[in-house]
């Protein structure tokens, strides 16, 4: 039993990791786009980030994800910005 519980923790500590390795070059591109008082950066349970809030428009979102990639990847980018609310939609 504590051996299942010993790779449960480790698992997560994993993902932390992986989001702390990450969440401050997002921070970065948030601040640097004038986003940080309408985004929220979180982290899911795998560890990935996801932003919370809303933007103004469709291409801020996309813009938003291509800034993004380099740091996380296409994939987990777009999973970033699924959450994100657009404030002309």
């Amino acid at each position: 039993m504590c051996f299942v519980a010993g790779g449960i923790l480790a698992e997560q500590q994993c993902y932390q990791r992986y989001f702390s390795e990450r969440e401050q070059s997002v921070l970065e591109i948030v601040g640097r786009m004038q986003l940080s008082q309408s985004i929220q950066v979180r982290r899911d349970s795998k560890g990935r980030v996801v932003l919370l809030g809303l933007v103004d428009s469709k291409d801020l979102k996309v813009k938003l994800t291509a800034e993004l990639i380099p740091i996380v990847g296409k994939r987990d980018a777009n999973h970033a910005v699924i959450s994100l609310d657009v404030k002309d939609e």
